[in-house]
């Protein structure tokens, strides 16, 4: 009976401290809302920011020179207080124009709940700057509104590596100028690296590119031998062709 009482005395306890967590949780919820509400949206702003890529980006199998980085499509919110929340969005200055109609004075909670994301689906283009701006509004960065419960690290691969062997066209670099790039990522911390495979399907004829390929993972591996290797081939493989490739490589995982 001792036991039992213990028992249920210890389990009584937990329910209560559950208990008082739960309040306390919603408590905070109730108020990062109300600090929300006491922003209304003022200006939508769209704008472009641009990527700049540590160096020229080269070929895949599908597309030409990549360049040295794209430019996206972003959009400031600004609220009536002066908090201003931007990140990456979807459909320029007529969308942002469509949303300022939607959201212009309306306060900032019913678009947005740290809790839940988004509220409406017709605003999710707004996604990463409606975060931005609550974690502005609430003072806390976006991992610790979404709750702080996920790994601090995580593997990161370099996408980087493309078929930089077939540049300048008028007198090619050859790999080496691919195993310089992987040593430059490596050098930035990189651990994992994901190569271009399918030189065959534009840029070389069919058997030559797909031996460059073969060799190209064959050279990486060898030269990076702690390093974790990706290979991604947009276009020109069929499964025949890819069969052939893994037999290229070997034992090269």
């Amino acid at each position: 009976m001792a036991s039992r009482r213990r028992f249920l005395q210890t389990m009584a306890g937990c329910a209560a401290g559950i208990a008082v967590q739960s309040g306390r949780a919603a408590s905070a919820a109730a108020a990062d809302i109300e600090a929300l509400n006491a922003h209304r949206i003022q200006e939508i702003r769209p704008f472009k920011t641009q990527i700049h890529w540590p160096r020229l980006v080269g070929k895949n199998s599908r597309g030409g020179v990549h360049g040295r980085g794209p430019s996206a499509a972003s959009c400031a919110i600004i609220t009536d207080q002066g908090a201003l929340g931007w990140g990456q969005a979807k459909g320029g200055s007529a969308a942002a124009e469509a949303a300022l109609k939607k959201m212009k004075g309306r306060p900032l909670g019913e678009f947005i709940d740290p809790a839940k994301g988004v509220l409406d689906d017709d605003f999710l283009t707004l996604d990463f700057p409606l975060h931005d701006l609550a974690g502005i509004v609430l003072d806390k960065p976006v991992y610790e509104m979404l709750g702080a419960k996920g790994k601090k690290s995580f593997p990161c691969y370099s996408g980087m590596i493309y078929m930089d062997d077939l540049e300048p066209e008028d007198n090619p670099a050859g790999i080496d100028k691919v195993l310089e790039n992987c040593a430059l990522d490596v050098d930035y911390g990189y651990r994992q690296l994901k190569a271009k495979i399918g030189r065959g399907n534009k840029w070389m004829a069919p058997e030559a590119g797909l031996k460059r390929d073969i060799e190209v993972t064959r050279l990486i591996a060898e030269r990076f031998p702690d390093i974790e290797l990706l290979v991604d081939g947009n276009n020109g493989f069929t499964i025949d062709t890819f069969l052939r490739y893994m037999e290229g490589i070997g034992d090269v995982k």
